[in-house]
């Protein structure tokens, strides 16, 4: 169905990346990854953070931040 219906919109997609996406998202509105962990049901919180692309998320901002140290 997601597959059918991303494809319709002219973007496909598939469950899997909707599920990263998801996960993604949800780390950056609530920066808890034991949140994020026990939605997407991972046992060990590396496995959250390689499927959510968080450590590369983290990694831009905290660059990001150090411009605004004066």
């Amino acid at each position: 169905m997601v597959n059918k219906y991303s494809c319709a919109y002219g973007k496909p997609l598939s469950v899997h990346i909707l599920r990263h996406t998801f996960g993604t998202q949800l780390y950056k509105k609530k920066k808890n990854l034991r949140l994020v962990q026990d939605i997407l049901g991972h046992s060990d919180p590396k496995t959250t953070t390689l499927y959510t692309y968080i450590r590369n998320y983290e990694q831009h901002h905290t660059v990001d931040d150090m411009d605004s140290f004066e």
